[in-house]
């Protein structure tokens, strides 16, 4: 018995679109928490403009990113197969960092400090708490990852937004 399997071919502007949001997105990344942020930086018109526009072009990426996620997934065909695997895929990576960040007593921001816009990240910095790590445990409850999760509760109305396109 000879059968053809279909393979889904990927359009080849999408994945540039993908490419280009990815790269918006970090580097706003870079800009909001990255290299280039401190609070003694001197602030030149530049550096201003480049901020400003990374920035915002990090909040493009992640609307281009929800755009093509919504085109192709009002197409395809719900499982909780896909569900699960995504939130056994937020809460493992959320746990093992939690874990390692929590038992090596490794310096981080955690996940509130007020003084982390005051002082910079690496004065800011401590060794993670027991209630960080708790926060890593409950990923999806305390909302951390955020784009992950939001990602999470739009599949979970792909049925819906299937039945009315």
């Amino acid at each position: 018995m000879n059968t053809l399997v279909e393979k889904k071919q990927r359009d080849s502007n999408f994945e540039l679109l993908r490419i280009i949001a990815m790269f918006m997105i970090v580097m706003s990344h870079l800009t909001q928490h990255g290299i280039w942020f401190s609070p003694d930086a001197e602030i030149s018109n530049q550096f201003l403009l480049a901020h400003l526009f990374q920035m915002w072009s990090g909040q493009l990426g992640n609307w281009i990113f929800i755009l093509i996620s919504g085109y192709f997934v009002c197409t395809s065909k719900f499982s909780w197969k896909k569900v699960f695997a995504l939130w056994f895929q937020i809460f493992s990576i959320s746990a093992t960092i939690g874990l390692i960040t929590y038992f090596s007593k490794v310096k981080v921001i955690g996940f509130y400090n007020p003084n982390y816009t005051q002082l910079g990240f690496f004065e800011s910095a401590k060794p993670a708490t027991k209630k960080d790590l708790i926060r890593c445990l409950l990923p999806c409850y305390f909302g951390n990852n955020w784009f992950a999760v939001a990602y999470l509760v739009f599949y979970l109305f792909v049925p819906f937004l299937n039945h009315f396109s």
